[in-house]
């Protein structure tokens, strides 16, 4: 609509200097009348004039279009040729004046293609009647032939300069289009530079400010191993280690974070090796394996996420080897055709008969579960040689694409 508009006005810019040109031109025919001594013609060009201010005012009120008011204004005109050359004859040449018609209909690109047939094919119509009927025919009006050879040679002079006007006028609009379109590029490139500098400014600020939080959550790390150092209470000691245990598994995501060209995006796959060596060096007794497609996950997906994988880990190694000479855990990430699947499996005990989230009333659980429902995955558990936990979630960017 906005694009139907510019063109709309583009073309009625172009017909303000048209109606102009067709004042200059009946007043010319005026002078013509009055040169071949035929003022009981000066009717025609004066009711073409009044026509033709009369459309460009209901034009620049906009009570007809500008497509519309063309096309009067062009009918009007052929007209005019008509009833000229009916009195004067095909030797006055008046029927040049129908030739300039289709330059300025063309001026315009946006024409319907059945609009474009009937306007031209009516003034080929019309032309080829004028010849039939005319040529080199003498009008109702008796004129002298010199004087008709003389207008004959004025009217061509007068076409060739109202081609000229067209063409000129084309020119200009044309020229003054492709300076305006140098200008936009000009001011399009300026700000194609500035949001490219305020997007790599953005981004060293928000690596800057994982780096930040990931030596922050480093710092709390370890404050909560000195405060470890200065308690003896076992419960109080599993706590703390449970507690750094968290943030270093978000400290992990922000280190990941800091790396990524964008700032929002985890290789989730280099992720989770780095957290299971992590937990295999604090449990060395522990054979993890780790088998996961390279992806990565967008940060609201990724933190949430591995937080859950790390209370699994911390889980297992809590409930599920109590008994177990080669404890083994086993993670899966993979790409299903609607969704990622995320399996932790352990070898051990297995879950109790009325084993659930919700009900299990421990802190790692809650979290799970409270986790579960931020990235609006899906769990499923079930013993399979041990504990076996399945996570069915989508991506962000997944879901953004």
């Amino acid at each position: 609509m906005l694009t139907e508009n510019v063109v709309n006005n583009n073309f009625k810019n172009i017909m303000v200097p048209a109606a102009v040109l067709g004042i200059i031109m009946h007043i010319y025919v005026v002078v013509v009348f009055y040169y071949l001594g035929t003022p009981q013609l000066i009717f025609v060009p004066v009711i073409g004039t009044l026509i033709v201010l009369s459309t460009a005012q209901f034009m620049r009120v906009k009570i007809i279009s500008s497509y519309l008011a063309f096309i009067i204004v062009a009918y009007c005109i052929t007209t005019e040729v008509v009833i000229n050359t009916h009195y004067l004859g095909w030797n006055s040449g008046f029927f040049y004046f129908i030739c300039v018609l289709p330059l300025i209909f063309l001026l315009n690109s946006t024409w319907k293609v059945w609009v474009v047939i009937i306007f031209n094919g009516s003034l080929i119509i019309t032309t080829l009647i004028l010849m039939w009927l005319y040529y080199n025919k003498s009008g109702l009006l008796s004129i002298n032939v010199s004087k008709l050879e003389s207008i004959n040679l004025f009217n061509q002079l007068m076409l060739g300069l109202c081609v000229l006007v067209v063409m000129i006028f084309f020119s200009y609009k044309n020229n003054e289009k492709d300076q305006a379109l140098v200008k936009a590029n000009a001011i399009l490139g300026k700000k194609n530079i500035e949001i490219s500098n305020q997007k790599n400014h953005l981004e060293i600020l928000l690596k800057e400010v994982h780096h930040r939080v990931k030596n922050n959550l480093q710092v709390i790390s370890s404050l909560l191993s000195l405060q470890k150092r200065t308690v003896d209470d076992e419960s109080i000691i599993s706590v703390l280690d449970e507690s750094k245990r968290r943030v270093e598994a978000i400290a992990l995501i922000h280190h990941k974070l800091y790396s990524d060209e964008f700032g929002n995006q985890v290789d989730f796959q280099s992720y989770l090796s780095e957290l299971v060596s992590s937990q295999e060096m604090m449990q060395s007794r522990i054979k993890c394996s780790l088998d996961t497609i390279a992806v990565t996950l967008h940060l609201d997906v990724a933190v949430p996420l591995g937080l859950i994988v790390s209370e699994m880990i911390t889980n297992a190694l809590k409930h599920a080897f109590a008994h177990q000479t080669n404890p083994i855990l086993k993670i899966t990430l993979s790409k299903e055709t609607n969704f990622y699947q995320l399996i932790v499996h352990d070898n051990g005990v297995g879950f109790p008969a009325d084993f659930s989230l919700e009900h299990e009333g421990s802190l790692g659980t809650e979290i799970i579960s409270a986790l579960i429902t931020q990235i609006e995955g899906e769990i499923e558990f079930k013993n399979d040689h041990g504990a076996k936990f399945i996570i069915r979630f989508n991506d962000v960017l997944a879901l953004n694409n």
